[in-house]
């Protein structure tokens, strides 16, 4: 192996060894893998453009795709579209960002560094940045990653690839020739020679590596050396240290006084914080008053308004009239129109707009979800050409967004004796297209939902842009609910913060428009239709103002563990998407939990570090982890009031140095001191905790009867249960008789409310079950698995098989699933999501394993948690942790011994006496 020194940078020593070592492992192993490091995944990240509107916004950028997993990403690197970025303040303005790309082919073992033309000059930096962080991997880099292209023209790929398959077809190395480089632009740091023997070069660089390690032995024989003078000297200073005593104390004294001097500085400033947000909660307070006030100030005028027209119209002797029914019908008992702009009436306030010509005055912007009631418009007459297949318009005169909702009699009862009703304005994700849409939802007085029904809104043409527009305007909007006859039975207006929410929903659902190019029609028409499940169950703690106020260590870690989980993408999707809860409150909730969490030193997540750098909040992840270091070391020394235990200080500790460890942060000696002191601590902690409770290793453990572990290799229920493939559709179904085969290809073509009505039917709700999961998932998903409660172990083996062949699609709505699941259910989506290998799930099925009501069988269960393997070692150790006593996670930790001989072992010599003694039950379980 040779070295070129074509004027790159130089590569450190132990860089340069390790590319060496992966070289000689390859070679010693004989075979060439694809690399599957992180370098060679597909990767975004974020950045902040200035647009030359003015306002700064976010957009995400590619600078890395792996062609086997992201095929579609190839032609656009080619095209120059990759990342070119559409600014949301200058309509059809776009920026080309000079971003480089790492290209990975695995089949062609292509690894190239695509460097944008006006980047030419810093190529030298850039290599060297990638050589440097190939350098830091520990897994063997094949030939093609050592010896990665570097281009400034995409189009080169194509010829790299030609190149790549010629070679492919001739039998010959894939690693590029001098020539080869020349010819397609690229630039080779490292080249290997053919394995026929070692080259004159190798047989140098060897002889140099051996002086090196000589050297390297010289050295550690030298520090030996240092190491006994070092001790020496500390026995002198020992025999000293008397002498100096007197100053220790005094520096002690003075150490006293500036901690005493701090503690009123302190004091005085949380005086001064306290002011301040007492202070601004009372203006909150104030102008949510003075919204409610304007709110129905407004109301109080509509009404006024339409009386004296209801006066005016009987003084003239108007008949009141009903429109006719609408034939546009969407289903049996329900179909969504909007009304025209030129037939409908104008709401109360709008004429005297349209007769001056003067603008509607801006409404203020709205400070939460607020809905008053308001008198329903008149159904259009000639409706038929007014809804045209439009569901929502943007009137002319009013500037105000009007959606209306026919629905059943029985429907509308609902909404009228409803507790509550709010509208959302949602993104939805239907089979993976997304689609937006203004929901009409209503609860009762528990906040359980009753009904909801929603109108999609498209973002394709001039009037559904104008629509979104006004909306994200205005946030306001008119919904009106009309009877079976036509007649306008209640509306509501309201507003709610939702501008953010909009321009989030609109950014995804135009990057899927653009990399696909799709139809979201029939997406619309299934939301339309009610086939999709338009508000979730899962609930949410926040409200405008949660975390507002954290005073202590305490309170700050768990609001960083609350805001850090749902700060997730797929949390967030759900918070913003689903609930409708307004992206800037949450952006504000997150921004809040940052700078208390930089205050206290408190761990963050990724999501919440990428939150405080975006904010500006600090400047970079480095800095980041120096001023968490800084604050918690400040608190365990009593700078701040500290009301963590031992064992928490010890976590944040760990937490905090992993996060040193992967920024490149050395933290300070006197803060290592504090760690391994913080650590001591902790054990004694867990020893006095487990003075308190030894008698409880002696007792037997005491389980009920269907507690009892039993692993089992092979299940009785093998025998019973039969795969049946139709032969129309293709679709295999796991069955555990013949009786209702003749059925299938009936069931697949039955609608889903009368498949929903067979689910309690014994005979058959197998079948249907997974038909229901085939056809419509994900929104019959909730019916299927609470069916399954009532279904035959023999039936719900059979129901998870099925559903664990198609993890993958189903994993999401699963895991939105899983906190209100019963038994049956928690298991089956325990057996999906270890299939999908899910692994963000293992903290909510361990969870679940600890909840009587969810864990059933606890040895099935923890069977089934087993089969995530290494991945569940950590989660479980903590989960351990957090509750000692749980016999569940013990059980767990058996069954996981069964799938990872050796886990057991590992743990009985853990520092940990909780996971020392949880492993000693899981022997007992397992003896």
């Amino acid at each position: 192996m040779v070295c070129s020194t074509t004027g790159h940078e130089p590569l450190s020593f132990y860089a340069f060894d390790a590319l060496w070592r992966g070289t000689s492992m390859e070679y010693h192993d004989g075979a060439q893998a694809p690399y599957q490091g992180h370098l060679g995944r597909t990767a975004q990240t974020s950045v902040l453009i200035s647009s030359a509107a003015g306002p700064v916004f976010p957009a995400s950028v590619y600078t890395g795709i792996n062609i086997q997993t992201h095929p579609e990403l190839r032609q656009r690197l080619i095209d120059g579209t990759l990342n070119v970025v559409e600014c949301p303040f200058d309509d059809g303005r776009i920026y080309d960002l000079a971003i480089s790309v790492i290209y990975h082919d695995e089949k062609r073992r292509l690894f190239v560094l695509v460097i944008p033309e006006t980047l030419r000059h810093e190529e030298f930096k850039r290599r060297s940045a990638l050589l440097e962080e190939l350098a830091r991997e520990r897994e063997v880099l094949p030939n093609y990653v050592r010896n990665f292209h570097t281009i400034f023209e995409p189009s080169r790929l194509i010829a790299l690839e030609e190149a790549a398959d010629r070679a492919a077809e001739a039998g010959q190395p894939q690693a590029p020739t001098p020539q080869d480089s020349s010819e397609v632009g690229e630039a080779t740091v490292i080249t290997t020679t053919a394995p026929s023997g070692p080259s004159e070069a190798e047989e140098a660089l060897q002889a140099e590596l051996e002086t090196l390690k000589s050297e390297l032995a010289g050295q550690r024989e030298s520090l030996n050396e240092a190491r006994a003078e070092l001790e020496r000297a500390q026995r002198a200073l020992e025999n000293s240290q008397s002498g100096v005593q007197e100053e220790q104390e005094a520096i002690a004294r003075d150490r006293q006084q500036l901690n005493e001097v701090a503690s009123r500085v302190e004091r005085a400033s949380a005086r001064v914080q306290d002011t301040r947000t007492r202070l601004e909660e009372e203006r909150t307070r104030l102008e949510e008053e003075r919204a409610m006030l304007e709110e129905a100030r407004r109301a109080l005028q509509v009404q006024e308004l339409n009386l004296e027209q209801e006066r005016l119209r009987l003084e003239q002797g108007a008949q009141s009239s009903n429109a006719e029914e609408a034939t546009q019908v969407v289903t049996d008992d329900q179909f969504i129109e909007v009304m025209n702009p030129s037939v409908a009436p104008t709401p109360p306030g709008a004429a005297s707009l349209r007769d001056t010509g003067s603008e509607p005055a801006r409404r203020p912007e709205p400070a939460r979800h607020q809905l008053v009631r308001a008198t329903p418009a008149e159904l259009p007459g000639n409706f038929d050409a007014a809804a045209d297949g439009e569901l929502v318009f943007v009137r002319e005169t009013s500037d105000l967004v009007q959606v209306g909702y026919s629905l059943s009699d029985e429907r509308v009862a609902t909404y009228e004796d409803a507790a509550e009703v709010r509208f959302f304005f949602q993104l939805h994700d239907v089979d993976g297209v997304p689609v937006m849409a203004l929901t009409l939802a209503a609860f009762d007085a528990s906040g359980e939902l009753l009904d909801a029904v929603g109108a999609p809104l498209a973002d394709g043409g001039d009037t559904e842009r104008a629509i979104l527009d006004t909306l994200a305007r205005d946030q306001h909007v008119s919904l009106v609910i009309y009877g079976e006859q036509g007649s306008p039975a209640i509306s509501w207006e309201g507003g709610a913060p939702i501008a953010a929410n909009i321009a989030w929903a609109r950014e995804r659902a135009r990057a899927w428009r653009d990399a696909f190019n799709g139809d979201d029609s029939e997406a619309r028409a299934a939301i339309a239709l009610g086939e999709v499940e338009l508000v979730g169950q899962m609930r949410h703690p926040f409200v405008d103002g949660r975390f507002s106020r954290i005073d202590s260590a305490s309170e700050a870690m768990l609001a960083a563990g609350v805001v850090g989980y749902w700060s997730r993408s797929e949390q967030v999707a759900y918070l913003v998407g689903n609930r409708a809860f307004p992206l800037s409150l949450f952006r504000e909730i997150q921004k809040r939990v940052a700078r208390q969490a930089l205050h206290w030193g408190i761990a963050l997540g990724d999501e919440l570090q990428q939150v405080a750098i975006d904010e500006s909040i600090i400047t970079d992840r480095i800095s980041l982890t120096q001023r968490l270091l800084a604050s918690f070391a400040e608190l365990c020394v009593g700078v701040r009031p500290n009301d963590l235990d031992p064992i928490q200080q010890w976590e944040n500790w760990d937490a905090l140095i992993q996060l040193a460890q992967s920024h490149g942060v050395t933290p300070e000696p006197d803060v290592l001191e504090l760690a391994e002191l913080s650590l001591k601590r902790a054990q004694d902690y867990e020893d006095m905790l487990d003075a308190e409770d030894e008698s409880l290793e002696a007792e037997a453990i005491d389980l009920d009867d269907d507690e009892i572990l039993e692993i089992v290799e092979e299940s009785e229920v093998d025998q019973v249960i039969i795969e049946h493939t139709v032969p129309a559709s293709g679709t295999t179904y796991i069955l555990v008789d013949t009786a209702r085969i003749e059925d299938l290809p009936v069931m697949e073509k039955a609608r889903r409310g009368d498949l929903q009505a067979r689910l309690g039917d014994p005979a058959g709700r197998l079948e249907v079950a997974q038909v229901l999961v085939e056809r419509f998932s994900p929104h019959a998903l909730s019916d299927v698995l609470e069916a399954s409660e009532n279904m035959s172990s023999v039936e719900r083996d059979a129901l998870a098989r099925f559903m664990e062949a198609r993890a993958e699609r189903l994993t999401a709505h699963l895991s939105n699933l899983l906190p209100t699941a019963g038994a049956a259910a928690t298991l089956i989506i325990a057996r999906t999501l270890v299939k999908a290998g899910h692994t963000d799930a293992i903290n909510a099925l361990l969870k679940a394993l600890g909840d009587e009501h969810q864990c059933g069988n606890p040895a099935e269960l923890a069977s089934a948690l087993a089969g995530f393997g290494d991945a569940l070692v950590d989660p479980l150790s903590r989960a351990i942790k957090s509750s000692p006593e749980d016999e569940h996670l013990a059980l767990a930790l058996a069954h996981l011994e069964a799938a990872r001989p050796g886990t057991l072992d590992a743990l009985s010599s853990d520092r940990s006496k909780h996971l020392r003694r949880a492993a000693k039950r899981a022997r007992q379980f397992a003896g």
